[in-house]
C-alpha cells in the first residue's frame, strides 16, 4: 500500500499503556487488536511511494507520526501530527482498513504500530530510521516510555539547572523522567512511590531523595511542600492516576511550579481547585515527551550509543513473545520497571462599608482607623472600583471566616501618614493599594517566573496586618482587613510593600481600576498566555476582567478575538476593546467548546475563562487547539474543582492560571498608569456608573443585573448648584432649572459654577423649556464655552419630535454653535480664555486609527460617551432642579454656557462673525463636504473645450454651450465647448 511498509519486529518493550488498554480502560471498541508500541525491527518490504526506507533498514515504529507538512508538524509548539490521527485512533491504516486478519476476522491495529507481532505494517511517516549498529533490543524502548519520561523533563517542563523536581511513580517512565531531570541539571530530585525497593534503582538514574506516601498521615503534597519549604519547581505524574495528578500539581511551588501529566488514563477526570493555577502553577501534559518523533528518535539513539543516556538499566527481564502475559504479571507485581519481550498617629474616624456577616448587604458605619505601624501606610481613599471578587466573598464563597470585614480592593488615594521604617512614601503621594505585594526580597520576588510575594501572604489571607492585628474597629469590635487593602473605607492602612506610587497627574477615579480586574485581564493575555501576533483567542465572560482580556489580546496583536457570553448586548462594548466575533452559547445545542472548535477549524490558540466557573474553565480549555493551545484561568472560584480528561493536556494543551495578570505589582502598576495616561490602554470605557460610598450595595445590584462592567465608587464629593436650561424630554421646550454641578477631579482647578439660561428638553415630543441651569467647571481636557450664537438644525427637531427615543432625556440640545472660551480644564494646551471657537459634534483626537486614516473623518475618542449624552468621565456638567441633564452630540449649544472636550473644539479667526460661522458646526459643512469630499464631484473638460477656451464669455465665466455627455450615480460628466 502507498506510504506504508512491512517490517520484522526484533524486539518490543511492554509498556503500561498496553496493559491499561487491555485491562483498565473499559473500552470495547478497537478489539480484536494487536497491541504493542515500543518496538524496533528491520524493514522487510515497502509500499509504493516510499522513498526514505528500503528493505534491511533498522527502524523504530512510532505511535506519533511526523508528516512534516501539517500545521502541527510545521509548528514549533507541538510534536503532534494531524495526518492519520483519526484513522490511527480507530485502529486502522490511513485507508481505513486493517493489514491484520486472524481466523477470518479483521484485526485492529494499535497506536499505529502493533509491535506484539513478528511483523507489522506502519505508515512511513511513523517510522524512524536508526543507526545500523544500534542494538534493537535496547533502542526499542525509545518508542514510547523512555522518550516520554526523558522528554517530559527536558522538553515539556524544561527543567532548569539547580531546580527541584518530584517524580511520582517509579516505573520505567518515572525512572526516565528522573534521568531527564538529572540531565537538565536539577539539584534535588525527589521520587515518590509506595515501593521502597525501587529507590535503589531510582538512585542509578539520579534520584536524591525517596518519599513513601504510606509513611505519612497527611497528603503527600503537604509532605513535599514541607520538605522543600514551599513545593518543588517541577513535578511529574508517571502513574496514570487522576488522584496522583492532583497531588503532583499541588506539590508544586506556588508562583512558578510546573506539573506535567505523563501517565495516561481516560477513566476519570483530573481535578483541582482553580486557585492552584491562579497562584502561578502550570499544569501541562506531555505526549511522547514533546519530541518531534521522526527527527528526534534517531538523535536519542545516538545519545544512547554515545552513553549520554541510559537504556540498559531499565530492563529487568527479557522474555519471548509467547510469555507476554507473564510480562504483564511482572509489571503489575512491581517486580519490573520494564520487561523487554525482547511605625504613632491619631486614630481617624471615618465612614466605611462594613460586611458584618456573609450573605447580607454592606452597612455604612463609622469606623476607627488606627495609625500605621512599622512599614505601613495610611491612605485616604479617593475612589474605589467594585469588583466581582468583593461580591463573591460576600455572597458566594460560603465562608464564615474573615467577618466582619471591610471589603474593597480596587482603590486609589492619597497618603495621609506613614509608619516607622517607611522610606518610599510620604504624605500627599498619590498611590494605589495592592492586594499583591512585592517585597523585592523573597524567593518569589527574586524569581522572574512569578509575580507572587511570600511576605505577608499568610497574615493577609487571615484578614490581618503583618503583626497579626487589625487597624479597624467599629462599635467596639475588631474588623478584618480584606485582601490587604480594604478600600470600601474613607481611610485604610496597607503594608508599604503593597502600595504603588503613581503619577501626580493621574486621575484616581480612573486608575483605581488598575488595582485588580483590568490589570488581571490585560496581563492574562500579555504576560500569562503571551498571546502572539496573528493568533486566535477566545474570551469567556464579558465583565470588566473579560473586556480587559480582550484589550490585552488586541494589544498583543491577536487577529481573531472571539468573545463568549450569554448577554448579546455586551458585544458592542467588547468591540470597543477589540473583539472581532461574538458567540452566545444559548444559540447552540452543542457544547460551546465544540462550537468554537468548528468555528476556528481546530480550536483557538488561547482561551481565557473570566467568569469564575469550574464548568466554563473546562469548556475554555477544551476549546483550545490540540497541540499548542493555552487556556488561562482568570476568573476565581473556590467552591468546586475544575476538571477535564487527562488527554486534553497530554495532546498538547496547557492549562494555566493568572494572579493579577502576572504583573510584578509595585513596579508594574505605575507603568500601567503611564500607559493609560499616554492613551495606550483604556480605562474610562470600563466605567458605567459612578456612585457615592453609601450606595455601594446598589453597585452590587448593578453588577449582578449585568448592567455594568465597572462601578466606580467615588468618596468625599461636593456638589454645586446653578441654573441651566434643561431639555427634560424630546418634544418639549427647554426649561431653566437649578442644576447640580459635580466638583473638579484630581489636579483640576475649581472654577465658579456658572448659572445661566438654557433651553431644556425635559422629555421627547414636548417643547423646550427655558430654565436656569448650573454648568460645572471643565474637567481634564475640557473647555467651557460662552455660546454667542447657535443655529437650529433639523437634527435637533428630529431628536426632540421624530426619533421616538426616550433615552437621553432630559437634555440640552443644539449642535451648531460658536462662542468664546470662558475657562479650560487641566491638560488643555491648545485653547485659552478669550479664544473664538466652534464646538464640534465630530471630534478629532489625531491619535486613534480613524484620525490616522485618510479614509474617514470619524474619531473613536469619546465616541461612546458622547452617544450616551455624557462627558468622557461618564458624568454630565449640567444640572437643573436637582437632576442631571444629558449633553447632546457633545456640544449642547442651546445653553448660554456649555462644556466640550478639547478634541471637539475648533479655534477660528478672531475677526470671524460668530453669528454666521456657527452654521459651520453641522449642516452647511455636511452638505458642502458631501459634494467635495464624499462624492468628489468633478468637471471633466474635453480637449476640444481646452482648444476653444477663448470662446468662453469672460464676463459671465460661462461657456457658450453646456452639453451633458454622461451620468453616474456619484457625479455628472460635462463637456464644455
Amino acid at each position: 500500500m502507498c506510504g506504508s511498509f512491512t517490517k520484522q519486529i526484533v524486539a518490543t518493550g511492554v509498556c503500561h499503556t498496553d496493559f491499561y488498554s487491555l485491562y483498565e480502560a473499559g473500552e470495547t471498541k478497537g478489539f480484536p487488536a494487536i497491541l504493542g508500541h515500543e518496538g524496533a525491527g528491520i524493514v522487510e518490504s515497502v509500499g509504493p511511494g516510499v522513498t526514505k526506507f528500503k528493505p534491511g533498514d533498522k527502524v523504530i515504529p512510532l505511535f506519533v507520526s511526523q508528516c512534516g507538512e501539517c500545521k502541527f508538524c510545521l509548528s514549533p509548539k507541538t510534536n503532534l501530527c494531524d495526518k492519520n490521527w483519526i484513522s490511527q485512533a480507530e485502529g486502522l491504516m490511513p485507508d481505513k482498513t486493517s493489514r491484520f486478519t486472524c481466523k477470518g476476522k479483521s484485526i485492529f491495529h494499535f497506536m499505529g504500530t502493533s509491535t506484539f507481532s513478528e511483523y507489522t505494517v506502519v505508515a512511513d511517516i511513523s517510522v524512524a530510521k536508526v543507526d545500523d549498529s544500534a542494538p534493537l533490543d535496547k533502542v526499542c524502548l525509545l518508542g514510547c516510555g523512555i522518550s516520554t519520561g526523558y522528554g517530559a523533563a527536558l522538553n515539556t517542563a524544561k527543567v532548569e539547572p539547580g531546580s527541584s523536581c518530584a517524580v511520582f511513580g517509579l516505573g520505567a517512565v518515572g525512572l526516565a523522567t528522573v534521568m531527564g531531570c538529572k540531565a537538565a541539571g536539577a539539584s534535588r530530585i525527589i521520587v515518590v512511590d509506595i515501593n521502597k525497593d525501587k529507590f535503589i534503582k531510582a538512585e542509578v538514574f539520579g534520584a536524591t531523595e525517596f518519599v513513601n506516601p504510606n509513611d505519612y498521615s497527611k497528603p503527600i503534597q503537604e509532605v513535599l511542600i514541607e520538605l522543600t519549604k514551599g513545593g518543588v519547581d517541577n513535578s511529574f505524574e508517571c502513574v496514570g492516576s487522576a488522584t496522583v495528578m492532583r497531588a503532583a500539581l499541588e506539590a508544586c511551588h506556588r508562583g512558578w511550579g510546573t506539573s506535567v501529566v505523563v501517565g495516561y488514563t481516560n477513566v476519570a477526570d483530573m481535578s483541582t481547585r482553580p486557585f492552584q493555577l491562579i497562584y502561578g502553577r502550570t499544569w501541562k501534559g506531555t505526549y511522547f515527551g514533546g519530541w518531534k518523533s521522526v527527527e528526534s528518535v534517531p538523535k536519542l539513539v545516538n545519545d544512547y550509543m554515545a552513553k549520554k543516556m541510559k537504556l540498559d538499566e531499565f530492563i529487568t527481564h527479557t522474555l519471548p513473545l509467547d510469555r507476554v502475559n507473564e510480562a504483564f504479571d511482572l509489571m503489575t507485581s512491581g517486580k519490573s520497571s520494564y520487561c523487554c519481550c525482547l511605625l504613632i498617629i491619631e486614630v481617624i474616624k471615618c465612614k466605611a462599608a462594613v460586611a458584618w456577616e456573609p450573605g447580607k448587604p454592606l452597612s455604612i458605619e463609622e469606623v476607627e482607623v488606627a495609625p500605621p505601624q512599622d512599614h505601613e501606610v495610611r491612605i485616604k481613599i479617593v475612589a474605589t472600583g467594585v469588583c466581582h471578587t468583593d461580591f463573591y466573598s460576600l455572597y458566594e464563597a460560603g465562608e464564615t471566616k474573615g467577618f466582619p470585614a471591610i471589603l474593597g480592593h480596587e482603590g486609589a488615594g492619597i497618603v495621609e501618614s506613614v509608619g516607622p521604617g517607611v522610606t518610599k512614601f510620604k504624605p500627599g503621594d498619590k498611590v494605589i493599594p495592592l492586594f499583591v505585594s512585592q517585597c523585592g526580597e523573597c524567593k518569589f520576588c527574586l524569581s522572574p517566573k512569578t509575580n507572587l510575594c511570600d511576605k505577608n501572604w499568610i497574615s493577609q489571607a487571615e484578614g490581618l496586618m503583618p503583626d497579626k492585628t487589625s487597624r479597624f474597629t467599629c462599635k467596639g469590635k475588631s474588623i478584618f482587613h480584606f485582601m490587604g487593602t480594604s478600600t470600601f473605607s474613607e481611610y485604610t492602612v496597607v503594608a508599604d510593600i503593597s502600595v504603588a506610587k503613581v503619577d501626580d497627574s493621574a486621575p484616581l477615579d480612573k486608575v483605581c481600576l488598575l488595582g485588580c480586574g483590568i490589570s488581571t485581564g490585560y496581563g492574562a493575555a500579555l504576560n500569562t498566555a503571551k498571546v502572539e501576533p496573528g493568533s486566535s483567542c477566545a474570551v469567556f465572560g464579558l465583565g470588566a476582567v473579560g473586556l480587559a482580556t480582550v484589550m490585552g489580546c488586541k494589544a498583543a496583536g491577536a487577529s481573531r478575538i472571539i468573545v463568549v457570553d450569554i448577554n448579546k448586548d455586551k458585544f458592542i462594548k467588547a468591540e470597543v476593546f477589540g473583539a472581532t466575533e461574538f458567540v452566545n452559547p444559548n444559540d447552540y445545542s452543542k457544547p460551546i467548546q465544540e462550537v468554537l472548535i468548528e468555528l476556528t477549524k481546530g480550536g483557538v490558540d488561547n482561551s481565557f475563562e473570566c467568569v469564575g466557573s469550574a464548568t466554563v474553565m473546562r469548556a475554555a480549555l477544551e476549546a483550545c487547539h490540540r497541540g499548542w493551545g493555552t487556556s488561562v484561568v482568570v476568573g476565581y472560584t473556590n467552591v468546586a474543582d475544575m476538571s477535564t480528561r487527562p488527554f486534553q493536556l497530554i495532546y498538547g494543551r496547557t492549562w494555566k492560571g493568572t494572579y493579577f495578570g502576572g504583573w510584578k505589582s509595585v513596579e508594574s502598576v505605575p507603568k500601567l498608569v503611564n500607559d493609560y495616561m499616554a492613551k495606550k490602554m483604556k480605562l474610562d470605557e470600563f466605567i458605567t456608573h459612578t456612585l457615592p460610598l453609601d450606595r455601594v450595595n446598589e453597585a452590587f445590584d448593578l453588577m449582578t443585573s449585568g448592567k455594568r462592567h465597572k462601578v466606580c465608587t467615588a468618596l468625599h464629593v461636593q456638589v454645586i448648584k446653578c441654573k441651566a436650561a434643561v431639555a427634560w424630554e424630546p418634544g418639549k421646550p427647554l426649561s431653566i432649572e437649578e442644576v447640580e454641578v459635580a466638583p473638579p477631579q484630581d489636579h483640576e482647578v475649581r472654577i465658579k459654577v456658572i448659572k445661566c439660561k438654557a433651553a431644556v428638553a425635559w422629555e421627547p415630543g414636548k417643547p423646550l423649556s427655558i430654565e436656569e441651569v448650573e454648568v460645572a467647571p471643565p474637567q481634564d481636557h475640557e473647555v467651557r464655552i460662552k455660546i454667542v450664537a447657535t443655529g437650529v438644525c433639523h437634527t435637533d427637531l428630529y431628536f426632540l419630535y421624530e426619533a421616538g427615543e426616550t433615552k437621553g432625556f432630559p437634555a440640552i440640545l443644539g449642535h451648531e454653535g460658536a462662542g468664546i472660551v470662558e475657562s479650560v480644564g487641566p491638560g488643555v494646551t491648545k485653547f485659552k480664555p478669550g479664544d473664538k471657537v466652534i464646538p464640534l459634534f465630530v471630534s478629532q483626537c489625531g491619535e486613534c486609527k480613524f484620525c490616522l486614516s485618510p479614509k474617514t473623518n470619524l474619531c473613536d475618542t469619546n465616541w461612546i460617551t458622547q452617544t450616551e449624552g455624557l462627558m468622557p468621565d461618564k458624568t454630565s456638567r449640567f444640572t437643573c432642579k436637582g437632576k442631571s441633564i444629558f449633553h447632546f452630540m457633545g456640544t449642547s449649544t442651546f445653553s448660554e454656557y456649555t462644556v466640550v472636550t478639547d478634541v471637539s473644539v475648533a479655534k477660528v479667526d478672531d475677526s470671524a462673525p460668530l453669528d454666521k460661522v456657527c452654521l459651520l458646526g453641522c449642516g452647511i459643512s455636511t452638505g458642502y463636504g458631501a459634494a467635495l469630499n464624499t462624492a468628489k464631484v468633478i468637471v471633466l473638460l474635453s480637449f476640444k473645450m481646452l482648444l476653444k477656451i477663448s470662446e468662453v464669455n469672460v464676463g459671465t465665466g460661462k461657456p457658450e454651450t453646456d452639453t451633458v455627455i454622461g451620468k453616474n450615480p456619484n457625479f455628472w460628466l460635462f463637456s464644455l465647448r
